[in-house]
């Protein structure tokens, strides 16, 4: 029932946590209504290309924006609010919750344009470790930080029904409503 769309072959470096990703989303959203794509353009007027790791459309879930980080624990040195400081890895900072945020609001800036969908669509940011597993990151002391994002871990990805429940325990964003089958056909042309 799930319909999946890889814009490009999964053949550059470091695309291969994305791939575990992108794996685990076709299983667990294999059977659901829903539209994904990975690495979906986005063009907002003015502004540089944004292109979420993974996007997923779903009925009952909204807009999902997925920032894929295939790192492995001993590579984060420290998480100060937004901004994450990396070791051995080819940047030494960045920011992947607020870079899935920003794809997330520039989608749903496009639907906020159609009258039908203005501030209706339930959009969840969420940050996927594939490598990192929930005890890693709470021994690390990332899990007691007061702005620690939506993790997506590394046992979250092992079965369809564990990344279902990972991505609807963390609260939306947008808490949107429930869409018509209408407004889902919209949300789809959008």
């Amino acid at each position: 029932m799930g319909k999946f769309i890889a814009t490009e072959l999964f053949d550059g470096k470091g695309e291969a946590g994305e791939k575990l990703v992108w794996d685990a989303v076709k299983r667990g959203f294999g059977l659901r209504e829903c539209l994904a794509y990975w690495r979906y353009p986005i063009f907002a007027e003015g502004k540089f290309r944004k292109e979420p790791d993974i996007l997923i459309a779903d009925y009952d879930f909204g807009l999902i924006v997925i920032e894929v980080k295939a790192i492995g624990v001993e590579q984060l040195v420290a998480i100060q609010g937004h901004r994450w400081q990396y070791q051995n890895f080819y940047t030494d900072f960045g920011n992947p919750y607020q870079q899935a945020e920003r794809q997330l609001f520039a989608l749903l800036a496009y639907c906020d344009r159609e009258a039908l969908l203005r501030r209706q669509v339930q959009a969840r940011a969420i940050v996927a470790l594939p490598y990192v597993s929930q005890h890693e990151w709470q021994a690390r002391g990332f899990a007691n930080l007061p702005n620690s994002p939506p993790i997506l871990f590394k046992e979250d990805l092992a079965e369809s029904d564990f990344l279902i429940r990972a991505i609807i325990k963390n609260q939306p964003l947008i808490a949107g409503v429930e869409l018509t089958p209408t407004q889902w056909e919209l949300l789809l042309a959008v």
